[in-house]
């Protein structure tokens, strides 16, 4: 949909430079070829600090962790082939120097971001327009290149290329666009419209279909049904003309560069209904693009949410007219137009193969879905809300007798962190099940600690005598695996066999082999396991499990591989519920590693209720825990290629399932430890100083938090209330909207000083009021919110 210029395309024009961390932790660092002995950084009057790093310290921390279809997309423009392929198409090259030398007034003097620059043409032409500085970003390794032919051109002064990604790739322009674009700012190109008819391609139709009916003078036509099939499943790009289009084209979507949210084009439905203009059999639908270079704007247009009914041009053509085709410089894909290399994306039909006669209509209706890395609030706060309204009995008809036997053997009068150990128990049910973990797994959550463990000592049911009891309740499986959990040292599995055996730049770098890994396992069937990631973790899990010595006996106790991942999936829920300041005073955390390696039992409880520095260690949890995932899936297909007998292996648990939890862009970033610290201090100073330094300033501080730490939701919230307080209603929606996702996501506070049910109230309070457009501006006006509808 949006055009890429040896990347996206998109070009932001600012008075201020972007800081150099664009992306979630270090994933964006500046390409050099000179390697440092050390850190450093370097300022000028016109740039903020750009990290500079050795060049296999940049290359070990850039490769952030994408989905899998963003680093396809990533990775295919790494080759050169693409890149000669743009730049020699002439009516896309042609068009974006032309529109950079337009806007050259805008463009003199100011800071230009390339998003996705690919060998970097499109910054040059900035830098040639008298841009001051130009920041080339993009994601794949092409960004080497672009470092060299900046440096070629004699513009290093002026052109800095960074190698890493802003966001995935569909938010790109958008994230860029809301973290640094200036008002009166300028993007390149700043709208766009996608458009779709109904085609007919007798001659590609005969090239991949009737080809099969005589084959050297073999009837192969059993082959034309799997032809069908083929074509059907794979859509091609390819130029096809204006004898091909059956009717006037109709407009899918309009994209407003400087309104458009990720959120309106996670989905985008479109109804349409065509008269045929000719008698031709329907062969499929074709895609087209027109984008516009124009001015910055001084209002933004919301045409994408007029219908399609008033999109009706004269004489039945939906293409949207301009007021004045002079004002603006067009590059257009349309079939009509000389051909770019982007032709038209043909979605095949060939399975659906009719005549039209003439004016013959036909209704139907258009639906394309964007990838998605979260669920949709909607489903949270359904998965969320029996929790919420205390209807558990909805949620397993035993739940309700289960917290009766809990709360019948002490478990509400024993102390736990910050609440008692009853609470604690359904937490982390509560996390689990959100997580969709099978009941098996939240069933162990619910009794996790019921026999004591290798961290506390609440055996609330005797370990010898209490397991009939417990069995007798939760079953057989269940009860083997609480056991388990509680008899295993924890410390030793989770923290000295695993995480302290990577750090975080390779668990980065096994995150995006192990993703490659698994793509070539169920694609091509290829298995490789030599390859770093899976030698490292085949060591530290082998594919039977591990044996460890129970905590109290001393005997040998097995731990299947999957046991494993559960157990890491348990802890993260563990962890995520109870830590907070108080540890980090015990253990001297300082670094935010949690370590364990300080020993301040003077530590007084409950401390200053300060969110707590344990994100960086359940980020890493989560990673391990993903590649133990992968290579369970590659170990499973490796054996469908062998033609094993794939029956559930229980001695390897193979019965119980192993979801992704939705934290940290589902198990596949880690967040840096320093920057978890650096947001953890300006969220704190946000909320606890704001009424000596004001919501400009918790603004400020509160936008630096989120840039550090996106990952979790209470920054959000608070910003969404500074938002509503001065009137700005749609980023306070946007804000809560966000924040409360990942409150749901959690199932757990990160700033415990209030409940998760309280925090997921209060931000619906903000999310509904935001909707209203509508504040207090008394202070019982605000003591008056509450209600949620």
């Amino acid at each position: 949909m949006f055009p890429k210029e040896n990347g996206n395309g998109y070009h932001h024009h600012h008075h201020e430079v972007p800081p150099p961390g664009m992306g979630n932790g270090d994933s964006v660092r500046r390409v050099t070829r000179r390697p440092r002995a050390s850190s450093s950084t370097s300022t000028s009057s016109d740039t903020l600090p750009v990290v500079r790093v050795p060049e296999q310290q940049q290359l070990q921390q850039q490769r952030l962790p994408c989905t899998e279809f963003d680093m396809a997309y990533f990775n295919s423009y790494s080759h050169l082939g693409i890149h000669q392929e743009m730049i020699k198409d002439r009516v896309r090259t042609e068009t974006y120097r032309e529109a950079v030398m337009r806007h050259q007034s805008f463009i003199a003097g100011k800071v230009v971001l390339d998003v996705g620059c690919g060998t970097g043409i499109l910054s040059i032409f900035c830098a040639q327009a008298g841009a001051k500085r130009v920041y080339a970003v993009d994601a794949s390794d092409i960004a080497l290149k672009a470092h060299d032919i900046v440096e070629a051109n004699n513009l290093s002064d002026v052109v800095v290329v960074l190698h890493g990604r802003v966001e995935s790739m569909l938010g790109s322009v958008i994230t860029a666009r809301d973290r640094w674009l200036k008002p009166g700012g300028l993007i390149l190109p700043s709208n766009a419209s996608l458009y779709m008819a109904p085609v007919t391609h007798a001659d590609r139709y005969s090239e991949y279909i009737d080809f099969w009916r005589n084959v050297y003078g073999i009837n192969m036509s059993p082959m034309i049904s799997l032809a069908k099939q083929s074509a059907s499943e794979e859509p091609s790009v390819e130029t096809i003309t204006g004898e091909n289009i059956l009717t006037w084209p109709h407009e899918v979507k309009y994209i407003d560069s400087y309104s458009i949210t990720i959120h309106e084009l996670e989905t985008i439905t479109s109804s349409f209904k065509f008269n045929s203009m000719m008698r031709a059999p329907l062969h499929g639908f074709a895609f087209w693009f027109d984008v516009e270079f124009n001015g910055p704007a001084i209002q933004p247009i919301n045409s994408h949410s007029t219908s399609s009914t008033n999109n009706h041009l004269a004489n039945g053509n939906q293409r949207r007219k301009r007021t004045n085709p002079n004002d603006a410089l067009v590059l257009s894909t349309a079939p009509e137009n000389p051909p770019t290399h982007w032709q038209q994306f043909s979605t095949t039909l060939l399975f659906f193969f009719i005549f039209f006669t003439e004016h013959h209509t036909m209704p139907s209706s258009l639906s394309v879905t964007t990838p998605q890395t979260h669920q949709t609030l909607e489903k949270l706060l359904d998965s969320a809300r029996p929790f919420l309204r205390g209807e558990l009995h909805s949620i397993n008809t035993n739940l309700p007798s289960l917290i009766s036997l809990l709360r019948s053997v002490g478990a509400g009068e024993c102390w736990h962190k910050h609440g008692s150990f009853l609470d604690h128990l359904l937490d982390i049910y509560r996390i689990l099940k959100i997580w969709k973990a099978s009941d098996l797994v939240c069933l162990c959550g619910l009794f996790h600690s019921a026999y004591s463990n290798s961290y506390v000592n609440l055996a609330i049911f005797d370990p010898s005598t209490g397991r009939d009891v417990v069995r007798g309740h939760v079953g057989e499986e269940a009860e083997r695996l609480i056991h388990l959990f509680c008899v295993v040292p924890r410390q030793q599995v989770i923290h000295d066999n695993l995480l302290f055996h990577y750090d975080d730049g390779e668990l980065v770098e096994h995150l995006n082999e192990s993703h490659i890994s698994l793509r070539n396992a169920k694609e091509k069937g290829l298995f490789n396991g030599e390859e770093t990631w899976r030698k490292k973790l085949l060591a530290l899990v082998p594919v039977q499990g591990i044996k460890v010595k129970h905590i109290r006996t001393g005997e040998d106790v097995h731990v299947s591989r999957r046991v494993v991942a559960i157990f890491l999936m348990m802890t993260m829920a563990d962890f995520c519920d109870q830590l907070y300041s108080f540890q980090d005073v015990l253990f001297d955390n300082v670094n935010g590693r949690l370590e364990f390696s300080g020993n301040n039992y003077w530590g007084l409880w409950p401390g200053d209720g300060k969110p707590g520095l344990w994100l960086n260690s359940i980020s890493r949890m989560g990673a391990i825990y993903t590649l133990i995932v992968r290579e369970e899936e590659i170990f499973i297909q490796e054996n469908i290629k062998k033609r094993v007998e794939l029956a559930v292996d229980y001695d390897r648990d193979e019965n119980i399932e192993l979801p992704l939890p939705p934290v940290f862009n589902n198990c596949t970033t880690v967040l840096d430890a320093g920057d978890q610290i650096t947001a953890r201090d300006l969220y704190w100073e946000a909320v606890c100083d704001v009424s000596s330094e004001g919501l400009e300033r918790a603004e400020e501080l509160l936008v630096g938090s989120i840039k550090k730490n996106p990952f979790v939701g209470e920054p959000y919230v608070v910003l969404s209330q500074v938002y509503l307080t001065n009137g700005r209603f749609e980023e306070a929606e946007k804000h809560a909207e966000r924040g409360l996702t990942l409150l749901l996501e959690w199932g757990s506070p990160w700033d415990k000083r209030t409940s998760w049910e309280g925090w997921v109230a209060w931000t619906r309070v903000l999310l509904m009021k935001a909707k209203d457009k509508s504040w207090p501006n008394t202070s019982f006006g605000i003591l008056n919110l509450g209600f949620v509808k």
